[in-house]
């Protein structure tokens, strides 16, 4: 989807290939943003799939948990496994919900960088081959421009969402752990 899909003012990149080298350094700046952002969301991807596979991790640790709670004779400290257990599911699944935010606004921020290179095209074929420019309003380019930025700067705020969840998520986590370490003597947590 993302492959150069999605924007609706694009210049044709054979009115920038009659264009001098020289006369396109800002189109190289531009294009360096969007080699940039892939990037940046390969690394998010990454981090992605190695927070499913901590969920899936977490399930098999939380099934040998949870037979050590049903074994445990003190019920306080049986319900506390069984709480610890189930927060750091939790935990985990809040983890892939922010690498999940996090691609999102990769993608997003990939939109913009592209719509600023589209923008850097169009400027540069408006200033060095008017005559083939006539069909190209700036305007409609830094809308675009605009418009993207926008999204992805909603898209940062989810993450930023995301990320506290994650984090309240693994501080209630951290706490049952030190309780669990302080009733069982060490022996869990």
């Amino acid at each position: 989807v993302l492959t150069g899909c999605g924007l609706r003012h694009r210049v044709d990149r054979d009115l920038v290939e009659t264009i001098p080298p020289e006369d396109k350094l800002a189109l190289f700046d531009a294009e360096n943003d969007v080699l940039i952002a892939k990037d940046e969301r390969e690394a998010a991807l990454t981090d992605k799939e190695d927070a499913e596979r901590s969920v899936e991790d977490a399930e098999r640790d939380v099934s040998s948990i949870r037979k050590r709670a049903d074994a445990e004779r003190d019920p306080r400290l049986k319900k506390l496994l069984s709480v610890w257990a189930d927060r750091k599911i939790e935990w985990r699944e809040a983890e892939v919900d922010l690498c999940k935010a996090r691609r999102d606004a990769a993608d997003e921020v990939l939109m913009a960088a592209r719509a600023r290179y589209e923008r850097t095209k169009a400027q540069i074929v408006k200033e060095r081959v008017p005559r083939k420019a006539t069909d190209i309003d700036l305007k409609d380019f830094t809308e675009q421009v605009k418009d993207r930025e926008s999204d992805a700067a909603d898209a940062r705020k989810d993450v930023d969402k995301a990320r506290a969840e994650r984090d309240k998520k693994r501080a209630a986590y951290d706490v049952t752990s030190r309780q669990l370490q302080q009733l069982s003597g060490g022996a869990y947590g």
